[in-house]
């Protein structure tokens, strides 16, 4: 469980990175 919990903690960061860079791209 802990495991998964890590990934998906680390998929969220790297969700608002990529999110992050696009609205920077954007803007």
């Amino acid at each position: 469980m802990n495991q998964i919990l890590t990934v998906m903690e680390h998929g969220l960061c790297l969700l608002m990175d990529t999110t992050g860079d696009v609205i920077v791209t954007t803007n």
